[in-house]
């Protein structure tokens, strides 16, 4: 928020402007301490922490019908998403298209090195805080890009194309921010803190 005043003959006006601030866990009423802990916390319990990117529409589409294991692994999380399987799902939207996340660099932990996750709320904004240096990323618990809807339950919005910070383990507002730099702050923070 910036407050600007401007006085003339004796009278001020104060002008406040309000940044884009993404709060996406406003619907939920009573979040799971596991959604918020602080970041530091967040990175020492992660057993997994990737760098990862979403499959275009014709990977996503090729990768079904070329490679059989592809499909049968597709299929698996699509049952997932429908019987509520996975931390990030919406049990009200048994429809979800899935992500294809390809693993483009481990930072902490290890496995497949392609993941599949519900994409879902696509009328979600999505944005990276001005590359993580947006001030209200790091001073609100609540800010980042994973939502929860009126239930608590988790969801994530991935973006064809998009390179994402993927944190595995309990659902986190801020456990797949999307990365649209190199020099992003959020994904530097953690690489340092990964090498402490």
């Amino acid at each position: 928020m910036l407050r600007t005043s401007i006085s003339a003959a004796g009278t001020t006006i104060l002008f406040l402007v309000l940044a884009p601030v993404v709060t996406l866990a406003a619907d939920c009423e009573r979040m799971p301490r596991t959604a918020t802990v602080p970041i530091d916390e967040l990175i020492e319990r992660s057993p997994r922490i990737a760098l990862v990117r979403v499959a275009g529409p014709e990977e996503t589409s090729s990768a079904e019908t070329d490679d059989p294991t592809v499909s049968l692994d597709l299929d698996a999380a699509r049952r997932k998403v429908t019987e509520g399987g996975t931390e990030l799902v919406d049990r009200a939207n048994p429809d979800a298209s899935i992500a294809i996340l390809e693993v483009e660099l481990e930072l902490k932990g290890s496995g497949a090195p392609r993941l599949f996750r519900p994409n879902l709320a696509p009328d979600r904004p999505m944005h990276d805080f001005d590359g993580h240096r947006d001030e209200a990323f790091w001073n609100d618990a609540t800010s980042g890009l994973v939502g929860f809807d009126e239930e608590c339950r988790a969801f994530a919005r991935f973006e064809p194309g998009e390179t994402y910070l993927l944190f595995e383990g309990p659902a986190h507002v801020k456990g797949a921010e999307l990365i649209a730099s190199g020099d992003d702050a959020w994904l530097a923070y953690v690489k340092e803190r990964l090498e402490e």
